[in-house]
Order: structure tokens, then C-alpha cells, then sequence
């Protein structure tokens, strides 16, 4: 399961269960930001297993998105997991004629100068600690050294990680779509349904994940939708013995709906705990 979390442009005073960098608000507590509390826009930002993260306010609004509107945050993500490529990504943004060479030193410039990023310094473990399981909304991504794109909705990981909407960095900007099936067993968490994946314009090497064209007859604005026994759309939850899946939630009805993603899959026995 891939970890992400929700962004929104925020230039009023510091949201109810979310934190404020600049002009950025990053959800923490496990609201519905499908109803876009404090009354701004949420994007879900990319999945921050995959390389260190950094969001960006876009004061022009012009940020391409899936869904078509103004939207006022970017993202770039690292290649990988290391200092190293955190490093490379923040200086070859340009963003300071100065070139970083210790990593804590490139988030303290960041975070002074407006931006957001996922880079934490490695902290010596305590004795014993206790992994959490919960979910918030998912969406977007930006590979490599190139600059930003926009997000969508997220989800916070469990103990294993099987990705839904995995993208691969490169240069080609050549979008991927991965797929798990919904009626198969598994020990773990898994998401089920497929994204696409698409590339902004103008060759910027950025990303944007939705899902488009999806038949919502039969549906009304504001129902939630769960995969069926049969794999279909249903805004009943299946019963027992089948495993339920919560899509996300209608936000425009007709063969050419939409839906705002927001999967929850649940938890398996083994990864219930009292915390």
C-alpha cells in the first residue's frame, strides 16, 4: 500500500487538524477531505515510498490536473529513498544559487522558503514501538530531477505494501497503469481497482493519476462507492464472506462521471492492534 498524504493552497490561518508550511496545509488528522475542510481545495500528493517528496505552492493556479481546474500545488519526488538523491533533486531545482551538501540543511531552506518535503532526519528507535493503521485520502507524483505536477488522495501503510497506482520515473513521460484483481485472497491490505496515470504537458516530466470516464448511471452525487462480489461498482458494501472495498465517492453522475478516490480496503486480522 502506498503512502501519501492530502495538500491543499491555504493562505488563511492554520486548518483544524492539518499543519501549515507557507502557504501550503498538509492533513494529519483523518478527516473526509473530500469535503474540503476550511473550505480549500485537497489534492492528494504521490506516493512518498517511492522517492523523498517535495510540495510547492503555484500562485498562478495553472497546475495541470485530471480534473481541470485551477490548481495551486506541485509536487517533485527524489528516485529514491537517500540523502544522496535528496539532495540532487532539491539542487538541480535551481530553487538557491547555493548547493547543498547535508540533507537537514536543505529541509531547514525549504521549509523557511514556503516548501514541504518528506525528508526526515533517521531517528534512533526506542524500544519498542507500535505501527499504525490508518487511512487518508491519495493522488499524484513527480519523478526524477524534473520540475512538479499535481495530486489527488491518500493512504497512510500497513504492515505490507502492495501498490495500486505505481508510477516509473523517467525522462519518456510514458504513462503506466497497474491492476489487482478484487475477488483474490490476500494476508494483507491490498487496493483494488485501477488509475491511470498521465503526463502533464510541455515535457515538464511530471505526472498526474485519476481515473477518467467512469460510468455513473444509477449512482447519485455524494454516494459511496465499494467494489462488488463481481467486481462492478456498487454503493452497497458487500457482505461476508467477501471482503469489502470502498472506492471512493461520486462527485458527477453519467456515462462520463467521475469519482473522487478514497480506497479503503479494511484491515486483515493480523494487522488489528489496540492502539
Amino acid at each position: 500500500m502506498s503512502t501519501t498524504r492530502p495538500f491543499a493552497y491555504n493562505t488563511g490561518s492554520t486548518i483544524t487538524g492539518t499543519i501549515q508550511v507557507g502557504n501550503l496545509a498538509i492533513g494529519v488528522d483523518n478527516l473526509d477531505y473530500s469535503t474540503n475542510p476550511g473550505g480549500v481545495r485537497w489534492w492528494m500528493g504521490p506516493d512518498e515510498d517511492l522517492g523523498y517528496v517535495i510540495a510547492k505552492q503555484v500562485p498562478s493556479g495553472n497546475q495541470p490536473n485530471p480534473l481541470g481546474v485551477d490548481a495551486y500545488i506541485g509536487f517533485n519526488r527524489s528516485d529514491s529513498l537517500t540523502d544522496e538523491s535528496f539532495l540532487s533533486l532539491v539542487n538541480a531545482l535551481s530553487l538557491t544559487a547555493h548547493t547543498f551538501t547535508i540533507a537537514s540543511n536543505a529541509k531547514t531552506w525549504l521549509n523557511d522558503n514556503g516548501y514541504w518535503t518528506s525528508w526526515e532526519e533517521i531517528q534512533t528507535p526506542s524500544n519498542t514501538q507500535t505501527p499504525s493503521s490508518t487511512q487518508t485520502p491519495s493522488v499524484t507524483m513527480t519523478p526524477d530531477t524534473s520540475l512538479s505536477q499535481t495530486p489527488s488522495v491518500t493512504q497512510t501503510p500497513s504492515n505490507t505494501q502492495t501498490p495500486s497506482n505505481t508510477q516509473t520515473p523517467s525522462n519518456s513521460q510514458t504513462p503506466s497503469v497497474t491492476q489487482t484483481p478484487s475477488n483474490t485472497q490476500s494476508n494483507t491490505n491490498i487496493i483494488t481497482h485501477r488509475f491511470l496515470t498521465k503526463c502533464c504537458p510541455e515535457n515538464d516530466g511530471s505526472y498526474i493519476t485519476g481515473n477518467y470516464k467512469i460510468n455513473t448511471n444509477g449512482f447519485s452525487v455524494g454516494d459511496m462507492i465499494y467494489l462488488s462480489s463481481s467486481g462492478d461498482f456498487t454503493n452497497q458494501p458487500v457482505v461476508s464472506p467477501f471482503h469489502e472495498v470502498r472506492i471512493g465517492q461520486v462527485t458527477r453522475t453519467g456515462t462520463n462521471g467521475t469519482i473522487f478516490v478514497r480506497v479503503m480496503n479494511g484491515y486483515e486480522i493480523d494487522e488489528l492492534h489496540d492502539t
